[in-house]
């Protein structure tokens, strides 16, 4: 897929400032104070770049700091999170292409576990958050490289399949964990 490269910079960058604004305009309106969503913003950013640095045979810790967020500080965090790994992706070389669809697939997984943490702090409901989230990364990922005429998929998904099941299982735990915690807050949201 031949896509101009200017064209994705601009949809990354619009992607980008319609998040901050998002964040700027409603700070008086979130159901948390404003320290505690700079806090978890900037953490959720720093803790998927970070463990995105943690690589072997291809394979990333990356997606642990996504879910984590995701279930942690809901959508908003998980969003933050995206912004981590595309960050850690350009650093890698990726191309343009590479990066916008790493950014809107992991924004849309961390949507996905972001609304699904709210609906309680449960085991089973944030295993399933987090699934979905891995599955969304995934078939996105899969329909890109059927796009793009790839023919072993399958052999080139390996190392990100294991990196989500990874994300899945590390991330779900740790947030289970924190979740339990007396004075941890609830995902957070804009108020009504």
């Amino acid at each position: 897929m031949d896509v101009n490269p200017l064209w994705l910079k601009a949809l990354v960058f619009l992607f980008l400032t319609v998040y901050l604004s998002f964040l700027i305009r409603n700070r008086e309106n979130f159901n948390v104070g404003n320290n505690l969503v700079l806090s978890a913003v900037s953490f959720s950013f720093a803790l998927s770049l970070g463990l995105s640095f943690v690589r072997e045979n291809g394979m990333d810790l990356s997606y642990v700091g996504l879910i984590f967020s995701s279930l942690t500080f809901g959508w908003i965090g998980g969003i933050s999170g995206a912004f981590g790994i595309a960050v850690a992706v350009y650093s890698t070389g990726a191309g343009t292409e590479e990066i916008a669809l790493c950014l809107m697939l992991c924004s849309a997984a961390s949507a996905v576990a972001g609304i699904l943490a709210k609906k309680g702090s449960d085991f089973s409901t944030l295993l399933v958050g987090s699934v979905l989230a891995g599955i969304t990364i995934l078939s996105g990922e899969y329909a890109y490289l059927l796009i793009n005429g790839v023919t072993d998929v399958q052999a080139v998904l390996a190392p990100k399949t294991v990196s989500i099941v990874t994300g899945v299982i590390l991330g779900t735990g740790a947030a289970f964990y924190v979740k339990k915690l007396e004075n941890w807050p609830e995902p957070i949201e804009r108020k009504k």
